[in-house]
Formats: C-alpha cells, structure tokens, sequence
C-alpha cells in the first residue's frame, strides 16, 4: 500500500465503515491508555499523524449526504457508526422495526438510527 492509497476501499468509492475503523484508530492511538497498550503490544505508536492525513482524505472522498449524518453522530457520541444485531442498534439499543434493512437498502440515504441518529451497518 502506498502513502495516498487506503487500502479496503473499494472502487466504488470510500466507504464510512472504513473511515469508522480509522476514526477508532486514531481515538486508540490519542488515549494515552491506548498508547499504552499498543506499545505493550509491540506496535508503532508514532503514527497519528499519518492516520489523521489518510482520514482527511477519505472524509474529503465521501459524499455530504453520508459523511455530515456520521459526523454529527461520532462529535455527539465518539462513534458515528453502530452494528445492527437482531434489528436492535448496538449504539442505543432501540429495536428497529422489521421492515428498516429493506427500506435501507431501496433508500438512498444512510440509513440513521431513529433512536440516536448513527449510521447503521447490518452486520
């Protein structure tokens, strides 16, 4: 993988669950606790800054419509993203009603959690 390249991202264009996972990265590697950690785990802790360069690129990639929704959830929350399990949002525990992965999916807008307002990835 080259320095401008991020590697996971499709050629349909970047994806916000990647740009989750170097959300997380970066909040790792911020915490001092988390540096901590991954220097007991052997692994270099000297590059934030490479990962926020790679997460303003992506973020700059992103439509609006996808990336303002997941922004304003990850600045209220820490995570602009969660998981649905057993149509119940992991962020919030709200159940979603039967119907809301059909609809997400003919929809083109993220699909948002009613509860907390995250962008849901049916996992």
């Amino acid at each position: 993988m080259s320095e401008g390249e991020i590697e996971g991202v499709a050629e349909g264009g970047p994806s916000l669950a990647v740009l989750h996972d170097l959300d997380l990265l970066v909040q790792e590697y911020a915490a001092p606790a988390g540096r901590r950690r991954l220097k007991r785990l052997g692994l270099p802790i000297d590059g934030v800054e490479r990962l926020t360069g790679m997460r303003a690129q992506l973020a700059a990639a992103i439509e609006p419509r996808w990336l303002m929704p997941y922004e304003r959830a990850r600045a209220r929350y820490g995570r602009g993203m969660a998981a649905v399990r057993g149509h119940t949002c992991t962020g919030c525990y709200v159940r979603l009603p039967a119907t809301a992965r059909s609809r997400a999916a003919a929809d083109l807008d993220p699909p948002l959690c009613p509860g907390c307002g995250r962008v849901l990835l049916w996992t």
